[in-house]
């Protein structure tokens, strides 16, 4: 079992100000909601959140340079990892088909030319 993280009370503190700062973006307010919503260590970032961070940090080229970047490093940490079972499923009942029914276009459904 891999241990449980929660945001610090310095991130929770960078947190908070972002979301009072009238001129903090759309993402770093998500992010900081997100940050302080695991101050608890009972919660965890989801898949969207984390796809956000990702591209913050990824425009940062992987550094901390600003507190939108260092709440997206600490929500990344707490992001809980997938189980192999659950892509297994996904895989096996089809949604990664070529289309309905195994048409590779998608093609018009249920029309005749």
């Amino acid at each position: 079992m891999s241990k449980t993280e929660k945001t610090s009370k310095k991130v929770g503190s960078t947190a908070g100000k972002v979301l009072a700062d009238k001129g903090s973006s759309k993402v770093a307010k998500t992010l900081a909601g997100s940050a302080l919503s695991q101050r608890d260590a009972k919660k965890s970032t989801s898949p969207s959140v984390a796809k956000k961070a990702a591209k913050v940090l990824d425009r940062q080229g992987g550094a901390h340079k600003s507190s939108t970047g260092t709440l997206a490093g600490s929500v990344l940490t707490q992001v809980k990892p997938v189980a192999k079972k659950v892509a297994a499923k996904k895989t096996a009942s089809g949604t990664n088909s070529g289309g309905p029914r195994g048409t590779s276009s998608g093609g018009a459904r249920g029309k005749k030319r």
